[in-house]
């Protein structure tokens, strides 16, 4: 599938920005989130 390998595509930005709109404005909680997200997202697409 095209755009398959590509790292974020439009749609999936505005997912992830509208995502990280909800969070808390603590650094260490946006990390863990953001890398239980992607890690999530990995295990989807393998």
């Amino acid at each position: 599938t095209p755009g398959a390998d590509s790292p974020i595509t439009g749609e999936r930005r505005q997912e992830l920005e509208q995502w990280l709109r909800q969070i808390p404005d603590d650094p260490g909680e946006l990390l863990r989130r953001k890398f239980r997200y992607e890690q999530q997202h990995q295990e989807k697409t393998r």
